[in-house]
């Protein structure tokens, strides 16, 4: 059975970062774009996971193929911790503006892994088709998917890469620049890979092939030990250099950290390569660096700080390598005394011009460049920070104002920006954000070419507590294009997003919440929580919309009091909203919404919608009642009233209801609520208690409640606490004869997180938070009986949610206990879809796990009276209800119920009673069920 992955972040976050970084752009991969090739009309955005690298088309936006890591032969997946793309061209020339399309000018791409090895790729196999269906580990990746060509594997000191930066070419060797990690050190080298090895083959890298440049680059910081943030690199030509050189003349490697640059210079000449003293260019670490950007002049460096401020330091790069020849040629007089002709050299810091300009009132998250070759200080510069702007500069101007800016990028801020040239097409500008978004924009007229929505899956956003919603579109069903509906994701706070399986994007967003997505005016003070869906529920067609949001705001005054983490005190308000599926333009319109629907002190604890979307339920714990909303059609609109107003019965008053621990009965006359370890029916008509039932014998709150919609066993009460989960009839208590299935969570530190039911099948999700693992467990919804293990599933991520559907539930031999027709589609706290389909080719034999504790059930479970193929049903006297009966003024007339309830079996035989509707549950389960037996 393969779990298929049909959904992931567009960038992914490197494994091998501390999570407490600053800026997420330190700690997301940046995505690429191939070189402007004449011979090459196809152009590629290559954006890295850890596991994998998805490649999409340059003009659409499509995914178009797959790149993994690891070898067919490689048992053990490897993970990329950085990936650089580069040419092998074999001469740059600053006057091109696009480059050579001579033979063997190819897109090389380079990956490291976490396993000590750098692999290589020619993105000339993408015009070939590739393998379909490859294994990636942790699930199998569908469409074209491609492997390395070759793999250079490092010595053990060098470490793991963390930063890489593709250099110059020569003859059929590449000059890869890199910091590694090893033995908790940061180093600088330079690698020496040879293109032209053979396919699928390693080689492990000689001494002569890895230059080490520093052997311990955070003893240049002023903050020691610090890990640096970014690398960047240049080659030139020095104007005069002979043209028959074999290389550049000189490579430029720069190497951030928050407080200073750190600046390499590794030159070419006749003779051979020669590396320059390492120059240390420190800036004030009250305001520290975020980016950096090399000018496509090869002389200037631009500086993006925690403060919002940009500095450009101008003509950096010469006087750098002019500093440094003045200082080799002064130490060598000093070494020889009697030839001392020249003063020391003046440190650059002394006289260069500095630049500044300052739009942005958070971090500088990225900058870059035009990537035009222009003269001195006529280069373009864009950045981007958490305002989510982009803010152009025209560096020629003179001005520290910007030219441009271009707001509302997206729903979050911008991580990361790319430009982009080709000959005979306008520039462009590829912006990632930070709720997974990607854009092209043209930076001409600032057009917006295609945008690539993903699912704003993740935990860095700071949302106020609340759980997502998932739940499978029923108009895709038959499974031609399954969508699937979140709610409550932390980077779409306020936000609920349609996302196509088949094609692996958001393709619509409804705004719940709007909000400010800018809530400070400094980084250093303490942002507002986003807003959150804390409930969203859809009725049976997904065309009724029931939202519960909580705001915050700043004012503790308002609303319920909420504490942050850093002890700030601020005010939630949250508001119900009802909205209604408009054919026209395939979107939800608002139909009504109220503030604070249980009063400005209270929280909304649970929400339910009927099958129908005519009736609501809202419960409230603070409050101690709950509300059932009726809506009511008329020419103008949907209006929804508050009909009634609940206070929790004596005895339920000091229990608390689970954030899903309310639910209506198919056909919308029951509603069932749990309190505590209990769980309550409600007649919705009159909103009388008929009943209640007890999960189990222990203290632990119920948490979900579910009833079964369809099958044998429609109108069974589904219940889950975080240990156990239990299917009982609604008429189990009262002296009724019954005995439901229980299933007990695994012993250990796993608890139940939630609850689904599928066809036939119960889906429970397990946690373990003490060492980070979530698991899957099916369960038999008939008997209760445990899969066996090839279908549970034990993962390292922890599980946000889960859906599941019928691969054939539009075709006429739909049977809802057909096990096998079940798709389950996963999603992951770091934003991966995961698909399982039991009806695979592989041919899954369905078993079950024997009973292993006193509690597992022999038999089946009672029925509601339904007609069962091969037993033939009991006759029971006729029973005429009248008027008086529903009164309650007459003398009590016992049914025929000895038979209901009993054990389904070879031999069995069940009385034939109606399944819940409004009237037998007023005339029968009222009357019969709650009093005593006379």
């Amino acid at each position: 059975m393969k779990r298929i992955l049909v959904g992931a972040p567009l960038l992914g976050t490197k494994t091998e970062i501390d999570e407490s970084s600053p800026l997420e752009a330190w700690r997301t991969f940046a995505p690429l774009i191939t070189d402007p090739q004449e011979s090459k009309s196809e152009r590629f955005v290559v954006l890295p996971n850890p596991r994998f690298i998805s490649v999409l088309a340059y003009k659409t936006g499509k995914r178009i193929a797959t790149i993994l890591p690891s070898l067919d032969t490689e048992r053990v997946p490897v993970e990329i911790t950085a990936v650089t793309l580069g040419s092998t061209q074999q001469t740059v020339n600053v006057k091109d503006l696009v480059a050579s399309g001579a033979a063997g000018d190819h897109q090389i791409l380079v990956l490291a892994c976490n396993d000590g090895s750098l692999r290589t790729l020619s993105l000339d196999v993408l015009r070939n088709k590739g393998a379909k269906m490859q294994n990636c580990g942790p699930y199998w990746i569908p469409g074209d998917c491609y492997r390395p060509q070759q793999v250079f594997q490092l010595n053990k000191k060098e470490g793991v890469v963390h930063h890489m930066q593709f250099g110059y070419c020569r003859k059929d060797h590449v000059a890869v620049y890199a910091i590694a990690k090893g033995d908790n050190v940061m180093s600088a080298y330079r690698f020496m890979l040879q293109l032209k090895l053979g396919k699928n083959k390693k080689k492990k890298l000689d001494s002569s092939s890895i230059i080490c440049l520093e052997s311990n680059v955070s003893r240049f910081s002023e903050e020691n030990p610090e890990n640096p943030f970014g690398l960047s690199v240049c080659n030139y030509e020095k104007d005069g250099n002979d043209a028959n050189l074999d290389g550049p003349y000189c490579s430029v490697v720069v190497i951030g950290f928050s407080s200073s640059l750190l600046i390499f210079m590794e030159k070419t000449t006749d003779s051979g390569t020669t590396m320059v003293a390492p120059f240390v260019w420190n800036l004030s670490s009250s305001n520290k660096i975020t980016t950096l950007a090399i000018a496509p002049n090869k002389r200037d460096i631009a500086c993006g700080h925690m403060r919002g401020s940009i500095q450009v330091l101008v003509d950096l790069i010469p006087r750098v390598e002019e500093y440094n020849d003045n200082m080799a040629r002064y130490e060598a007089q000093l070494a020889n005394e009697s030839l001392i002709n020249d003063k020391k050299p003046r440190h650059p810091s002394k006289g260069i011009v500095v630049r500044k300009f300052h739009w942005h009132a958070h971090p500088v998250s990225t900058l870059v460049f035009d990537s035009i070759p222009k003269s001195a200080g006529d280069s373009m510069l864009y950045s981007g920070a958490e305002e989510s702007v982009i803010v152009t500069w025209q560096l020629s101007r003179g001005s520290d104002k910007p030219a441009e800016v271009l707001p509302r990028i997206a729903l979050a801020g911008i991580v990361h920006m790319v430009s982009s040239h080709q000959s005979g097409e306008a520039d462009s500008l590829l912006v990632y954000c930070a709720d997974n978004s990607l854009h092209l924009f043209e930076t001409h007229n600032q057009h917006l070419k295609w945008k690539v929505q993903g699912l704003g899956a993740g935990d860095k956003r700071n949302i106020l507590s609340g759980s997502p919603k998932m739940i499978l579109d029923p108009t895709s069903m038959g499974f031609s294009s399954p969508k699937i509906l979140c709610a409550g994701l932390a980077k779409a706070a306020g936000n609920i997003q349609t996302y196509d399986v088949r094609q692996q994007e958001v393709i619509a967003t409804l705004q719940v919440a709007p909000f400010n997505r800018v809530s400070r005016m400094k980084y250093s003070q303490s942002q507002l929580p986003a807003p959150t869906i804390i409930h969203a529920e859809w009725d049976a067609i997904a065309k009724r919309l029931l939202t519960i949001d909580t705001v915050p705001t700043e004012n503790s005054a308002i609303g319920v009091i909420e504490q942050l983490e850093d002890g700030t005190m601020i005010g939630t308000v949250s508001t119900i909203r009802f909205w209604k599926f408009n054919e026209n333009s395939l979107a939800f319109d608002p139909c009504a919404a109220m503030a604070s629907p249980h009063g400005p002190r209270a929280k909304v604890s649970s929400a339910a919608l009927s099958a129908d979307g005519k009736y609501a339920c809202t419960v409230s714990n603070d409050e101690k009642a709950f509300r059932l909303w009726r809506r009511s059609t008329k020419e103008e609109g949907d209006d929804w009233n508050c009909t009634y107003r609940i206070q929790f019965p004596s005895g339920y008053a000091n229990a608390s209801s689970g954030p899903s621990a309310v639910s209506f009965s198919n056909d919308s006359s029951v509603l069932a609520i749990g309190f505590g370890n209990l769980v309550t029916l409600w007649d919705r008509h009159n909103v009388t208690l008929l009943t209640s039932l007890r999960h189990d014998e222990g203290d632990d709150i119920v948490e979900t409640v579910h009833f079964v919609k369809s099958g044998e066993l429609e109108g069974m009460l589904l219940s889950q606490s975080s240990s156990s989960i239990a299917l009982q009839s609604p008429y189990a208590n009262k002296g009724i004869s019954s005995k439901d299935w229980f299933w007990r969570s695994p012993s250990g530190e796993w608890s139940i997180r939630s609850i689904i039911p599928l066809a036939g099948l119960v889906s429970v999700i397990l946690i373990d938070l003490t060492n980070n693992k979530s698991r899957v467990v099916l369960l038999d919804l008939k008997t209760g009986l445990q899969l066996e293990e090839q279908v549970n599933m034990i993962y390292d991520d922890e599980i946000v949610g889960l859906v599941g559907g019928a691969s054939q539930r539009l075709s006429d031999e739909w049977d809802d206990g057909d096990v096998s027709r079940t798709v389950l589609y996963t999603l992951f706290k770091n934003g991966e879809i995961t698909c399982i389909n039991m009806d695979s080719n592989e041919g899954v034999d369905i078993k079950y796990i024997p009973p292993s504790s006193a509690k597992a059930p022999a038999k089946m479970v009672p029925t509601l009276g339904l007609h069962l193929v091969g037993i033939k049903a009991a006759k029971r006297p006729a029973n005429v209800l009248t008027i008086t009966d529903l009164n309650g003024s007459s003398k009590r007339k016992k049914l025929s119920i000895e038979n209901f309830g009993a054990f389904v079996g070879e031999e069995a035989r069940v009385a034939v009673l109606p399944k819940l509707t409004g009237t037998f549950v007023r005339a029968f389960v009222s009357r019969n069920v709650m009093k005593s037996e006379q």
